[in-house]
């Protein structure tokens, strides 16, 4: 699940090519920073976006900064825990998050391009659990917010590390 890429315009070039030919590494940790901040308010969505019997799974929803490179990721990142259903049965949070976003069987969610099709050992079966697409849309929602809360952000924090670098 992946999200459409916002395009993000900051004014004063200038400064920012002069911060990022200079101090390419203190640039890129404000940058960061706040690109984090605007993550978790598509965190803060996708975890009110949650249907009422998983609502105790929004634990797994976290924001990863990847090293090395200016990415920041709000999601389903669930290492290490599981669900234990009432037969005792173990299950990935990501697979219940996953299962109730796009569905199963012939309840998959039309909106979503699958990598793959359906088996033909499953192609005729029908019922399943219905895909509402819930944390796409959240995510949808929460994207102006997350664009306008990281412009902001960056705004401040670029002015204020350039200020105290060139005095």
């Amino acid at each position: 699940m992946m999200a459409d890429a916002v395009n993000i315009e900051l004014e004063g070039f200038d400064k920012m090519s002069f911060l990022f030919k200079n101090y390419e590494k203190e640039a890129t940790r404000v940058v960061k920073s706040s690109l984090r901040k605007g993550a978790n308010e598509v965190k803060k969505a996708q975890a009110a976006s949650l249907p009422p019997e998983i609502k105790s799974l929004k634990s797994v929803l976290r924001v990863i900064s990847v090293k090395k490179e200016l990415l920041v990721l709000a999601g389903v990142f669930a290492r290490g825990k599981q669900y234990v259903n009432s037969r005792g049965v173990k299950w990935s949070p990501w697979n219940l998050i996953y299962w109730l976003n796009y569905g199963t069987y012939a309840g998959r969610y039309s909106g979503h391009a699958f990598i793959t099709a359906r088996k033909a050992r499953t192609a005729s079966r029908q019922g399943g659990i219905q895909g509402t697409a819930f944390l796409d849309k959240a995510t949808e929602r929460a994207m102006p917010a997350a664009a306008d809360k990281f412009e902001k952000d960056a705004e401040v924090k670029l002015d204020a590390l350039l200020k105290k670098l060139t005095s």
